[in-house]
């Protein structure tokens, strides 16, 4: 008997493909779910990787605007070189214009080579022998000698036992008595000069005459034979004739002095006897026979032939002595000096100041030969004085020092027309952020030419760097009508306002100069591409150098403070550390010093200040200027700085009071105004700093992909769980349905038996 069943498949010799099935589900869920988040991503990272490239774009421009700020040197000057006896270097931004040096002489050290010995561990002064003042013979045993440089003074002891080496050790650990280091003015070395002998070489640390170094004995009032083994010191060194040299120097500035003084006091009747000599057209004959020409040397005569010589002077140069008294007189009650003369007044001695002198005192007799006695003795004081000056030259000239190996020397130049006197060879205070070395003696010419190639590099590539992102933006935010493709970037809006930023750094008007960089040659054409135009910038360049240069780079501005002090009226004499500016102690110099002692002539107090401001300025207090300012017939200091440093005014209060001064101090303070390089710099920083516009866009695109990948894994995750169960269920169904296929072929097979046997 036939079955039919209702089971699907039951009975069915046919199997199912459920993992097909199962596939095709899968396949149409996960495009039913997936493809609008991967569409979003694809365009998401199309979009971040454009935005890369176009941060990269814009670093790229910052950096090169960086590098302008702080490579880019604006107003450089190159130096062009005819001559080799001097080179010019030149500190950033320095300016200075076309010049000629011309050196005269080099500064240069001094050397002094002592007596070699045959070893430098053989015993120096162990043979020394004098003869005390009882002419008894006195072995050496200790003494000392003076080394002396600049206005330091070192006392050197030594003994019997001393060598060349144990001295230089002393050299090298003397101390003045302003506990200054010997060691730090000279160099010494112990030298091999040949056949197994050693000498000491002394040289200078330092060029020109300041730091001149000489000898001197040492003497002790206690002590008659200290002088005496000093000088043999000296002369067992050998330096012994610099010490009379120096004597020597001495004598003939005190007779310099002397005659500086004595022709004050002549005023306008002083004579130049050595001019007067010189300018003798044919030769003269004295009362005694001698002869003298043009080429005599007063050094040359004796006394009695200076005192012949002077009546014939007096006689060629004075043709009216009455005359001359008179012009002298008018000239002493100008105020030119004071002269006094003492003349007998009956048994009293009077003392007249010429400069005061009445009619009435003129009219006498004595009082008129007083006069012109003291007339004669100055006119005779001054011709004798400039005839000792005459004989100490020549005797300097002919002093032999032979160890005195290389004279110190100031360096003497002409620049410009103007002799002018260094005591180094590196000249560094001629102009502001110039340094000239001078090399040999010669004519050396330096011509300034501008060299603006590194701005003008650094603004070519400014436009370079900006097209290039314009030029790549014109690609990201492009949009074609016909295809209707978009770029990636195409109509997002912090784009789309970059390029009007960007064209905004060049149309900004700077309110401190009024300038942008479209006065400067650049221009935005309508492409938006930034064209420049170095003819134009060139030209606005010359004409605006300054405030271009601000413009671009900025400036520092620093707030100048200025002392002016109450109306000066004393003269006081200033000693180390009654007038300190920043640090450096004011002090006049020695020959003013003594002029501010002189009471016969004394200062003028305009005098006192124009020197109280060369000796300010003379200190060379960086950025601080002195000048005098004159009112009303009062006088007043003005002390200014340029800010760039702390400004301080202190010393002794009763000396400041005296120059209408007191204690003060101002902070340094400045004001920075950025040039446009800065501006666009930080403009840029706004777009691609750690919070710029371009940064937090770029950090969302990549918060986007992220968030549009962690949603697609989980979708698919979602999916493949799904389909997982479900083709765990078909397995499930699969296996049950084979086991009812099987019942039913039992079954089959029972009913088919049954039936046979029926």
């Amino acid at each position: 008997m036939a079955s039919n069943l209702g089971l699907i498949g039951f009975g069915s010799s046919s199997t199912w493909d459920f993992k097909g099935i199962s596939d095709k589900l899968k396949a149409a869920e996960q495009g039913s779910r997936l493809s609008l988040p991967k569409k979003q991503l694809s365009t998401a990272q199309n979009q971040q990787k454009d935005i890369t490239t176009l941060v990269t774009l814009l670093n790229t421009f910052k950096a090169s605007v960086k590098n302008s700020i702080e490579q880019t040197t604006v107003g450089k000057q190159t130096i062009k070189t005819n001559g080799e006896s001097a080179s010019l270097s030149l500190v950033d931004g320095a300016k200075l214009d076309d010049f000629t040096i011309d050196v005269k002489k080099l500064a240069t050290k001094d050397a002094f080579q002592s007596k070699a010995v045959k070893s430098d561990s053989q015993s120096l002064f162990s043979d020394i022998k004098i003869k005390n003042k009882d002419n008894e013979e006195q072995v050496f045993k200790e003494g000392s000698f003076k080394i002396m440089i600049g206005k330091e003074e070192f006392n050197i002891k030594v003994n019997s036992n001393d060598t060349m080496q144990s001295l230089k050790e002393k050299l090298n650990e003397a101390t003045s008595t302003n506990s200054k280091k010997l060691s730090s003015l000279i160099n010494v070395k112990v030298l091999d000069v040949g056949n197994n002998s050693s000498s000491l070489m002394i040289t200078s640390k330092k060029t020109g005459l300041d730091n001149a170094i000489s000898f001197d004995i040492v003497s002790d009032e206690n002590n008659e034979d200290a002088a005496k083994f000093s000088n043999a010191i000296l002369e067992k060194l050998g330096f012994l004739e610099n010490k009379k040299v120096n004597d020597l120097k001495k004598d003939l500035q005190t007779n310099k002095d002397n005659l500086e003084n004595i022709n004050q006091q002549l005023a306008n009747n002083a004579y130049d006897v050595k001019s007067w000599i010189s300018s003798l057209e044919k030769e003269i004959s004295l009362d005694d026979g001698t002869k003298i020409n043009k080429d005599s040397k007063l050094s040359s005569l004796s006394t009695e032939q200076l005192d012949k010589l002077f009546d014939k002077f007096k006689s060629e140069t004075s043709k009216n002595q009455e005359e001359d008294v008179k012009n002298w007189l008018d000239a002493l009650k100008s105020g030119f000096t004071k002269v006094e003369i003492t003349y007998k007044d009956g048994e009293e001695n009077k003392t007249i100041d010429l400069s005061k002198i009445s009619e009435e005192d003129l009219a006498k007799e004595e009082v008129k030969k007083a006069i012109n006695d003291k007339f004669n003795e100055l006119q005779k004081s001054s011709f004798n004085t400039q005839a000792k000056i005459d004989s100490l030259d020549d005797s300097i000239k002919n002093n032999v020092d032979v160890n005195h190996v290389q004279y110190a020397q100031d360096a003497l130049f002409i620049y410009d027309g103007v002799e002018v006197s260094r005591s180094s060879n590196e000249i560094d205070d001629i102009s502001v952020g110039a340094t000239i070395n001078l090399k040999k003696e010669g004519k050396t010419d330096f011509r300034m030419v501008n060299d603006n190639s590194s701005l003008l590099e650094a603004l070519k590539d400014f436009a370079d760097n900006y097209n290039t992102i314009i030029n790549n933006m014109s690609t990201l935010t492009s949009y074609d009508e016909e295809t209707k493709e978009a770029g990636a970037l195409q109509g997002i809006s912090e784009v789309t306002n970059l390029k009007n930023q960007l064209s905004a750094l060049i149309t900004d008007v700077d309110s401190k100069t009024n300038l942008s960089l479209s006065n400067l040659g650049f221009t935005v054409n309508r492409s938006g591409i930034l064209e420049f135009d170095e003819s134009v910038f060139k030209k606005a360049y010359t004409a605006n150098e300054d405030t271009i240069k601000n413009f671009l780079m900025g400036e520092d501005v620093y707030q100048k403070n200025t002392v002016l002090s109450q109306e000066i009226s004393l003269k006081p004499d200033l000693s180390d550390g009654d007038l300190i500016i920043n640090g450096k102690s004011i002090v006049f110099s020695d020959d003013f010093k003594k002029r501010l002692e002189d009471k016969e002539k004394p200062v003028e107090q305009k005098e006192y200040l124009e020197e109280l401001v060369k000796s300010i300025n003379d200190a060379k207090i960086e950025g601080v200027n002195a000048s005098l300012i004159e009112k009303d017939n009062k006088f007043y200091l003005s002390i200014a700085s340029n800010g760039k440093t702390d400004f301080t005014i202190s010393g002794d209060s009763s000396k400041l009071a005296n120059l209408g001064l007191k204690e003060e101090k101002f902070i340094s303070s400045k004001t920075t105004n950025i040039g446009v390089f800065e501006k666009i710099k930080n403009s840029l920083d706004l777009l691609i700093g750690n919070d710029g516009t371009f940064t937090t866009l770029e950090k969302d695109y990549k918060d986007k992909i992220d968030k549009l990948n962690k949603e697609i894994e989980k979708t698919t995750k979602d999916i493949d769980t799904k389909f997982e169960t479900l083709n765990n269920r078909f397995s499930q169904y699969d296996a049950m349905m084979a086991k009812l296929s099987l019942q039913e072929n039992q079954i089959k097979q029972i009913i088919e038996q049954s039936n046979k046997k029926s």
